[in-house]
């Protein structure tokens, strides 16, 4: 458990501390000491998302349209679910800045990639409004992180984008929407989660931050197959509609989809 004395607890500096990238760090509850293993449940639920990476892999090529791209595009997502965990894996073993830096980074391009094949499957957005979209979501989560003195504020926005794909997957009566929102619910448990890893340490002291793993996961894999059902959607639409279109030049009835 960390306390306020210990050299390497975030957010204390020390004379004569090291501020370069191999800095070490101790920001979570489990930790107690600088090993390898001084966090072993926020370093072994980082299995939960090789675990969600292969599931999307494999599912990503179940009912796979003609179109390999649309399942190249989800199986993007699930290896960055596996950067996701390898790199928090990392943090949560060689805990300093720089694997920290990486954990952070694999999140946000996860989200980034995440934006842009939502926006453009279930709105039909492209460059402009993609860009804007990234541009929002990034301006949000600094100012978010600027204003709260919690790194847990600055995943606001990524919940909200969440439900709000949600929301527009049920006005238009897709049945992903379900994934969506379930995945909302499940960020928010997260983010409660995360944020009482340091006020339960007394009570705890493993913390709960390796339940934000779990449910990160979880909640990160729901956004990945439900994109992934969406891109299928559209890719088998598309292709009733060249069915469609050619029928009507040959004159023969169109081909079933089931």
């Amino acid at each position: 458990m960390s306390t306020p004395a210990n050299p390497t607890h975030a957010g204390h500096d020390h004379a004569g501390q090291d501020h370069g990238w191999f800095a070490p760090i101790d920001a979570y509850c489990e930790r107690v000491g600088q090993g390898l293993f001084a966090e072993p449940l926020n370093a072994v639920t980082n299995l939960a998302f090789v675990a969600g990476a292969v599931y999307l892999w494999f599912a990503a090529g179940k009912g796979a349209p003609p179109d390999a791209r649309r399942v190249r595009s989800a199986r993007t997502l699930a290896v960055l679910l596996l950067a996701i965990g390898l790199a928090s894996g990392a943090f949560h073993t060689f805990a300093n800045r720089l694997t920290a830096m990486l954990d952070s980074l694999s999140i946000v391009v996860f989200v980034t990639v995440f934006l842009v094949q939502a926006t453009r499957s279930l709105l039909g957005w492209r460059f402009g409004g993609q860009l804007g979209v990234i541009l929002a979501w990034l301006g949000a989560s600094i100012g978010l992180a600027v204003l709260c003195p919690s790194l847990t504020c600055a995943y606001l926005p990524s919940v909200a984008s969440a439900g709000l794909f949600g929301l527009v997957c049920w006005r238009t009566r897709r049945p992903i929407a379900k994934l969506f929102l379930l995945a909302a619910g499940v960020l928010v448990l997260s983010l409660a989660l995360r944020s009482l890893d340091e006020p339960l340490c007394d009570l705890n002291p493993y913390g709960t931050h390796f339940l934000w793993h779990l449910c990160n996961a979880a909640a990160l894999t729901l956004c990945g197959r439900a994109l992934a059902k969406a891109m299928h959607q559209s890719a088998g639409e598309a292709g009733d509609k060249t069915s469609s279109s050619a029928s009507a030049d040959t004159g023969s009835p169109p081909r079933s989809s089931a």
